[in-house]
């Protein structure tokens, strides 16, 4: 199917988003390491995952595995960097959401179980760390055991970080696409009053524009007459 085509403004208001995104959640789905030997949570370790064979994802970006109730093995070593598109991940709250399909899954952090899950548990936000620290590490271990009568998957791996006491870009994002999502449907003449917020560029320099452009932003769109559609 050819995707629609975007109105300019449709399409400034989601490379916003996108930005925001970008600032606060990095996809990790494709350099997940996998082993099908059904091994022993304790033998997953740092040193010993360099053996492992690097995932191969299917048309539909999905870490397939075979009907039978097959077990996979996922695992990755996760380094918390100082930023992400400069915006800083210090005091963070660091989360790993999945999607699988599996008739049971077993998610471990550092040797620790963290979270189950099967056909109807499917999607975890996993916590990592409460508030992060640039160079902090997680060896994170995916235990699939796929369905008997259909091929398993992880369909989606995404870091996300949050804000513990405040907003973020991520909330940000989701605030805008909810907004661009009813102004499409309902009130299309004010999209162009939302492009241009949340393009706006201000005087500030970049680290500033960067840590505090998006509160900006935010504080635009609430003095704006769209939040009082």
């Amino acid at each position: 199917m050819t995707p629609p085509v975007l109105s300019s403004q449709t399409k400034l208001i989601v490379e916003a988003i996108e930005r925001l995104r970008s600032c606060c959640q990095v996809n990790v789905q494709s350099t997940w390491l996998c082993s099908e030997a059904d091994l022993a949570v304790a033998d997953i370790t740092a040193s010993n995952l360099s053996v492992w064979t690097p995932v191969n994802l299917n048309e539909k970006g999905h870490v397939a595995s075979s009907e039978g109730r097959k077990v996979l093995w996922l695992a990755q070593k996760l380094i918390v960097p100082e930023n992400l598109q400069g915006y800083p991940l210090a005091g963070l709250c660091l989360r790993l959401a999945l999607i699988w399909w599996a008739d049971s899954a077993k998610v471990y952090v550092n040797g620790e179980l963290a979270v189950e899950g099967d056909l109807f548990d499917s999607s975890p936000r996993v916590l990592l760390g409460r508030e992060v620290m640039p160079g902090e590490e997680f060896i994170v271990a995916v235990r699939l055991t796929s369905p008997a009568h259909c091929d398993g998957a992880l369909m989606r791996s995404l870091l996300v970080y949050e804000s513990n006491n405040g907003l973020d870009p991520g909330f940000v994002a989701d605030e805008l696409a909810v907004l661009l999502c009813y102004l499409e449907r309902f009130a299309p003449d004010k999209l162009d009053v939302l492009a241009k917020i949340t393009n706006r560029r201000g005087a500030e320099d970049a680290e500033e524009e960067l840590e505090g452009g998006f509160l900006a932003m935010r504080q635009n769109l609430v003095e704006s007459k769209i939040y009082n559609l």
